[in-house]
């Protein structure tokens, strides 16, 4: 036979992927990377308060929508969704994410889990 071999089926029984450690350390390059793509036209302790709260915003938001991006990966991946869960509970904390930030992931998750039972 013909069958299809596809390169998913045999990444996901990898035991990399329930590794906590290697999803925090994928979030933390790909926040510095996009980070690296936003101008500061001035150092953090030279802006005035207000362009340092919007400093702050944009930070939180690039850790958000990353948190999200690897929320999506572990699930496509296989991670049950407690470990998904208990890495965002984590990531929102280390990084001072907001109460709706969290929410918001939480109910990402949720959403996807569903979507996926049905399939």
């Amino acid at each position: 036979g013909g069958r299809r071999r596809y390169l998913k089926d045999q990444l996901v029984p990898h035991p990399l992927w329930q590794d906590a450690k290697y999803w925090e350390l994928l979030l933390w390059e790909c926040t510095i990377e996009q980070l690296h793509t936003i101008p500061y036209p001035k150092r953090w302790y030279d802006m005035e308060e207000s362009d340092r709260n919007q400093a702050v915003k944009r930070v939180h938001d690039v850790l958000t929508s990353q948190v999200m991006a690897v929320e999506h990966s572990m699930l496509e991946l296989g991670c049950d969704q407690k470990l998904v869960r208990e890495f965002v509970y984590r990531m929102c904390a280390i990084h001072q994410l907001g109460e709706s930030q969290r929410h918001m992931l939480l109910n990402h998750l949720q959403t996807r889990s569903r979507s996926k039972d049905r399939d």
